[in-house]
């Protein structure tokens, strides 16, 4: 195996471990997305065709989310929780 060679190699193992790290950081994200949702009582249902994600009561105080599936109904509801405390 040639310097060229070792560098792919290294260069392989690098991206390997990178992917890795990417996916355990997804991984943790949402768990910690869904630890919050759960600790503030939210609710995760069906609404017709989508996915609705909610906490607090309607009509008053409210942050919800709305998607195709539940995953992303719980990150637009994370988003705006988010942004509800900016």
């Amino acid at each position: 195996m040639d310097s060229h060679d070792s560098r792919q190699a290294a260069q392989a193992i690098v991206n390997s471990a990178m992917m890795v790290h990417e996916e355990f950081s997804n991984t943790e994200f949402i768990r910690r997305r869904q630890i919050i949702f759960s600790t503030m009582g939210g609710q995760l249902y069906k609404d017709g065709n989508q996915w609705c994600a909610i906490v607090g009561e309607m009509p008053e105080h409210y942050i919800v989310g709305f998607a195709d599936t539940a995953e992303k109904a719980l990150s637009e509801w994370y988003k705006n929780w988010q942004s509800e405390k900016a």
